[in-house]
């Protein structure tokens, strides 16, 4: 199954809605409008991104089952 045959009409369907759709569970905004351009990266940002690549790779993994 394809996030794209999930989304039905839709081209794209972001990270929130992917997590939502495929394995129940909720994916904070927390750091998302932060500024990304800042050195260094405050601590929340780090997590931020480190929980958004995680819940890609459970999505693809659930996914490929």
């Amino acid at each position: 199954m394809t996030l794209k045959r999930l989304a039905g009409e839709k081209n794209s369907i972001g990270a929130r809605a992917a997590v939502a759709m495929v394995l129940g569970k909720r994916l904070g905004k927390g750091a998302q409008k932060s500024n990304w351009g800042a050195y260094p990266l405050k601590e929340n940002q780090i997590l931020y991104a480190a929980n958004d690549a995680h819940a890609a790779i459970c999505v693809e993994r659930a996914l490929s089952k």
